[in-house]
């Protein structure tokens, strides 16, 4: 469990880090506070990228789907692209569980320069992230994952897998 997740770790940040640098130096983004950027990036690679690993290896297809679910829903409702007071309702309320709405609030006093207040707590939400995705993999992801490779088992002998 622990081999893989550093590999894939390692993976994610190299690329956040060569997105960072690319936003610093290739687009010339003027920040403010360039090194909490990069340590914003660090902490949102780390939560994404685990809790992406742990729904793959505990509910295997499924858990695929529902990241892919995630990412959508995280595009809208996170308020990275219109701010959360336009959003509906719904919509707004969901964004305090999506790693997305922590992670540009995290990034948003590295850009602009305003108070470290909600870019502290967008890193310590993001850890937190970080944390519930190690215990949904160690934990309950041990008895899913078997479950689901058995699934995946019988739907191979079955011919109904691609």
């Amino acid at each position: 469990v622990v081999g893989r997740w550093i590999s894939i770790e390692l993976i994610a940040f190299f690329q956040c880090e060569v997105t960072a640098l690319g936003c610093l130096v290739y687009m010339g983004s003027q920040l403010k506070r360039p090194w909490l950027f990069f340590l914003a990036a660090f902490f949102c690679s780390l939560s994404f990228s685990s809790l992406s690993y742990a729904l793959v290896r505990t509910f295997g297809e499924a858990g695929k789907m529902v990241c892919e679910l995630i990412l959508i829903f995280q595009i809208t409702a996170s308020g990275g692209i219109y701010p959360l007071e336009l959003l509906p309702k719904g919509a707004a309320k969901a964004s305090l569980f999506l790693p997305a709405t922590w992670a540009i609030n995290a990034m948003r006093p590295c850009v602009g320069g305003s108070s470290l207040g909600p870019y502290w707590k967008g890193i310590g939400v993001l850890g937190i992230f970080f944390a519930a995705a190690w215990v949904l993999c160690l934990g309950p992801g041990r008895i899913f994952s078997r479950l689901s490779e058995r699934f995946s088992e019988s739907l191979e002998s079955g011919g109904l897998s691609a």
